[in-house]
């Protein structure tokens, strides 16, 4: 008898194409759900009270809304809710505030598979 593990509910937020599609890619091939694509931090709130993801992974330089101030919003509206931030280490500063916000991590760009699905899978399990 085996037992069946749901799988990781994501939602993934960056308005660079390239970065989202890799990303999926990386989550699908570790068994993981992408529930939703956004492309700034609107799309963030949307997907986030539409779809109820286990873990939202985001970017903190996306137009029309940044990553931080989404993230804030998101705690107002649950803040129990596990995001973890997407950065190059240029957003040193801006990793930082996210983290005094209530992140639960970050991923470093570029990112390596490996990390991706540890940082995720631990914070999932975890918190």
């Amino acid at each position: 008898m085996s037992i069946q593990l749901d799988k990781i509910r994501v939602l993934i937020v960056d308005d660079s194409e390239f970065v989202t599609r890799k990303l999926q890619d990386i989550l699908e091939k570790a068994n993981m759900d992408v529930v939703a694509v956004g492309r700034n931090g609107i799309d963030a709130l949307r997907f986030f009270k539409e779809y109820n993801p286990d873990i939202i992974t985001m970017d903190i330089n996306m137009p029309d809304m940044d990553g931080l101030s989404a993230l804030k919003l998101i705690h107002q509206i649950n803040p129990e809710a596990k995001v973890i931030i997407l950065s190059s280490m240029s957003s040193r500063e801006k990793v930082i505030d996210a983290m005094r916000e209530g992140a639960k991590g970050f991923i470093t760009k570029p990112f390596v598979s490996e990390k991706v699905v540890a940082i995720i899978t631990k914070t999932h399990y975890k918190g």
